[in-house]
C-alpha cells in the first residue's frame, strides 16, 4: 500500500537538509523475546526513559506523526519510554509538532501539544505541502471542516 507517511516525511526533511532520527520502538524488540523476558523488561520500561537533558541537548524539534485510521475508533497509546499512556513527556521542554495524517481528532490524545496539524492523508504530495508550510515557504490557511478541538476545553492552549 505504499510507503509509510513517516518515511515519506523523513525523506522530504532530509532533502531540505535536516538531520532526522526516527523513534525506534523498544516494544517491537521486546515482543521478539520469550514471554518471561518480556515480562521482566516491561516491568522496567520506565527506567528506559531518557533524562530530559539528553533530549534537549540532542534534538531541536520533535515531530510526532500519527497514522491511525479514524474509522477503527483506535486511540493513541504512548509507550512508557516516550511518556505515559497519556502524552509524550517532553512537550514542555522541546518544541513539539504533532501531525495526524488520517484521524482529525487526535488532539484529544495530546491536548498539551502546542502545535497540532491535520493533513487528512499521508500521500507524498500532501506531506510535501506540509514541509513547505513548516519551512515557511507557504502559509497554513486551511479551515478545519470538523471540531479539531474535540469539544474539550484543555485542547485550547
Amino acid at each position: 500500500s505504499g510507503p509509510k507517511p513517516i518515511n515519506i516525511l523523513k525523506s522530504l526533511l532530509l532533502e531540505k537538509g535536516f538531520e532526522v532520527e526516527l523513534y525506534k520502538s523498544p516494544m517491537d524488540e521486546i515482543l521478539s523475546l520469550p514471554d518471561d523476558e518480556q515480562v521482566e523488561i516491561i516491568r522496567n520500561e520506565y527506567a528506559a526513559k531518557r533524562p530530559i537533558y539528553e533530549l534537549i541537548s540532542r534534538y531541536d524539534l520533535v515531530i510526532n506523526v500519527a497514522n491511525v485510521n479514524s474509522s477503527t475508533g483506535q486511540r493513541i497509546i504512548w509507550q512508557a519510554t516516550k511518556g505515559t499512556p497519556d502524552i509524550p513527556f517532553y512537550v514542555h521542554e522541546l518544541p513539539c509538532i504533532f501531525v495526524s495524517v488520517q484521524c482529525p481528532f487526535h488532539l484529544a490524545d495530546v491536548p498539551q501539544v502546542k502545535t497540532y496539524i491535520n493533513t487528512y492523508d499521508g500521500k507524498e504530495i500532501t506531506l510535501k505541502l506540509l514541509v513547505e508550510k513548516l519551512m515557511g515557504e507557504s502559509e497554513f490557511k486551511g479551515v478545519s471542516p470538523i471540531d479539531a478541538y474535540c469539544g474539550f476545553g484543555d485542547t485550547y492552549i
